[in-house]
């Protein structure tokens, strides 16, 4: 593995460590401490709802994954989870604050938890 992709999985690991101990809330109480807006922001900056979504939708249609009605997320939990993974999964460098902020944003347009 090349040094610089080394440096980036450790630095994406520590901050979830840290997420871990700044966000010590439940889930929930986790999104609702979230800015909707600036995780909408983050999410377009990421493409967060391209191609990637749009490979896993039936309908080409990157958003329909958040309205289906058998749906893979039915927590804040697993929310919060699947951003984490989203995050590290494209290889981008995110602050815990970030990623709550992102699942924030779902979770008032799509989830409602």
């Amino acid at each position: 593995m090349c040094r610089a992709k080394s440096i980036l999985i450790t630095a994406l690991l520590l901050s979830f460590a840290l997420a871990n101990t700044a966000l010590a809330g439940t889930p929930a109480q986790n999104l609702a401490k979230g800015d909707p807006e600036h995780g909408r922001k983050l999410l377009a900056e990421q493409n967060c709802n391209g191609s990637c979504h749009q490979s896993y939708a039936d309908d080409n249609d990157p958003l329909s994954l958040y309205r289906r009605t058998n749906r893979k997320i039915t927590s804040a939990s697993q929310l919060l989870a699947q951003v984490e993974r989203c995050v590290l999964r494209l290889g981008h460098a995110s602050f815990p604050e970030d990623m709550v902020d992102m699942a924030s944003a779902l979770n008032a347009d799509f989830y409602h938890f």
